[in-house]
């Protein structure tokens, strides 16, 4: 019944995190609705009958989710606004919104950080298989694949990202109180939704060791620094501040790391992609097909397929992270964890400062005592 203990009103600093979480959940819905579309499937157009027939078919099950999103931000708009404008019991109904919100954001970014799990280790495993390639490449590459863990990778790691956070706004708006703090709603809750981002963005995408041990610890230390504030909106439970601090800390430490991590990555410049881009995508496959004839009487398959090998063997993690079209991602991590580091510090120095504080108000009580 949190969602009643005096809540209601214009100026509930809940209204912020319930603003940002619908208004985010409603564009998750439509890019997923709009991105994972079917519309470009022609190959079925002329087994389809009408449009309403058109239209069916071209749902594909992902946009599901997408329909989803939109039909419950909507559901989400109005007791949100009769709740925290004109009386508090309207905001009743949000204690199962939220529940629903929570499960259907949750299985979004779950279900798109293991389809780029499956995408990454289809490539990865289609790559293998250059040493061992066949006369006239007429097998290589993309013809047994995944395609949509593939050709989607790129729309699967916004959706995923921006559920992650939509989910987490939903429960921090749950637990905000009348008397909340501007540092919990400004800093503190910033700082845990960029670290389930970058914690999805680097676990997700890749198999990188390195990459994904560092972002397993941001997610497990962003769901426990969002339990212990949780518990220090109790008075009584100030001195878990000194937990959230470390734990702070320990974000502030690891998106460090990953922050270099990644630019070590994304500025190995010695890695040259060009060959591996062009197997992937099957314009390597396609060429040869093509011109099947002429090679067969003019080129030497043998030093071709030592040339691509020579390409493949011995390659890195870090290499085969950034050939799997992980260079956006990686962009996208050294972005997200130079703001989260920078969130992160300000949160350590608040909550230092909260502890001071307390230890102040303690000596003066025993002081007057």
């Amino acid at each position: 019944m949190v969602c009643l203990s005096g809540k209601g009103g214009h100026q509930s600093p809940a209204i912020g995190a319930w603003s940002y979480a619908i208004v985010l959940q409603l564009s998750l819905g439509l890019y997923i609705f709009f991105s994972f579309s079917n519309f470009n499937d022609l190959e079925s157009l002329h087994r389809i009958n009408s449009i309403t027939e058109f239209s069916l078919k071209s749902i594909t099950k992902f946009q599901i989710f997408g329909l989803m999103h939109i039909f419950l931000s909507i559901a989400t708009c109005v007791p949100f606004l009769l709740g925290h404008l004109l009386c508090k019991w309207f905001l009743l109904p949000m204690i199962i919104i939220n529940y629903l919100q929570s499960t259907l954001c949750t299985v979004t970014s779950c279900t798109c950080g293991y389809l780029l799990q499956i995408g990454a280790r289809t490539i990865a495993g289609e790559l293998n298989k250059i040493d061992v390639l066949p006369s006239f490449f007429s097998d290589i590459i993309y013809e047994n694949t995944d395609k949509f863990t593939i050709d989607f990778r790129d729309n699967l790691f916004a959706a995923g990202i921006i559920s992650f956070i939509v989910g987490f706004l939903y429960r921090r708006a749950t637990s905000f109180k009348k008397d909340t703090d501007n540092i919990t709603v400004m800093i503190s809750m910033p700082t845990l939704a960029l670290g389930f981002a970058l914690g999805f963005a680097a676990v997700s995408p890749t198999f990188d060791t390195t990459l994904v041990v560092s972002g397993a610890i941001i997610l497990i230390v962003s769901v426990v620094a969002e339990f212990f504030t949780a518990l220090t909106q109790c008075r009584v439970l100030k001195p878990l501040n000194l937990v959230l601090m470390c734990l702070y800390g320990v974000l502030c430490i690891v998106s460090l790391f990953l922050w270099t991590y990644a630019i070590r990555i994304i500025t190995s410049g010695h890695m040259d992609f060009t060959t591996h881009s062009a197997i992937i995508t099957g314009k390597l496959n396609s060429f040869f097909n093509q011109n099947k004839s002429t090679i067969d009487r003019y080129v030497d398959v043998d030093l071709a397929k030592n040339f691509l090998s020579s390409k493949t063997k011995d390659l890195s993690l870090e290499a085969i992270n950034f050939m799997l079209d992980n260079g956006n991602f990686t962009l996208c991590i050294i972005i997200i964890s130079a703001v989260e580091f920078i969130f992160s510090a300000f949160c350590v120095f608040y909550k230092c400062k909260d502890i001071f504080h307390c230890a102040g108000i303690v000596e003066d009580a025993g002081d007057k005592v």
